[in-house]
């Protein structure tokens, strides 16, 4: 979990949302890291997770060989990818995500066989939860208590008549 952090930080240097998150294989080492880089890309789905798997290149792994730890709890959108590619083994995160957890806070893991996509064979990680969860929700909150250069402009209110 600290190359994780790590990357949060570095995440937080450069005004982004602080989640990082590595990838580790069954030996121990950190196969990929990544950190979220939405507002520097101007892409919306440069998630720290995405951001890791992109990072993988063209290495080879079996199902469920590698262990992912993540600051905080994926996304819906995250979890989705985690699920489909089939590399993860298990999922360690920090922090849940009330609003747009695929972990289990908002939705689960299992949703793609519930609803019946992916077939009999989809692979879902086993979970971790809590896992230097205060340390990642205070590096959040530094983030939370900074203004953001990056975020929209506010929209100006009509008032009705």
């Amino acid at each position: 979990m600290e190359k994780a952090l790590e990357e949060a930080r570095k995440a937080l240097e450069r005004g982004e949302v602080p989640v990082g998150c590595a990838l580790i294989d069954t030996k121990g080492k950190c196969v990929a890291v990544g950190s979220n880089r939405t507002n520097e890309l101007g892409n919306a789905t440069s998630h720290a997770e995405l951001v890791a798997f992109e990072a993988l290149g063209a290495q080879k792994f079996n199902r469920g060989e590698l262990t992912l730890y993540v600051t905080c709890e994926p996304c819906v959108m995250c979890a989705a990818a985690i699920v489909q590619i089939g590399i993860i083994g298990k999922i360690v995160f920090g922090c849940s995500n009330p609003r747009f957890g695929g972990c289990g806070s908002v939705r689960s893991l299992n949703m793609y066989k519930e609803c019946g996509k992916g077939g009999d064979d989809m692979f879902v990680p086993e979970i971790q939860s809590g896992v230097e969860a205060a340390t990642a929700v205070q590096l959040l909150g530094e983030f939370y208590t900074r203004s953001n250069p990056n975020a929209p402009k506010p929209k100006k209110r009509r008032v009705k008549k």
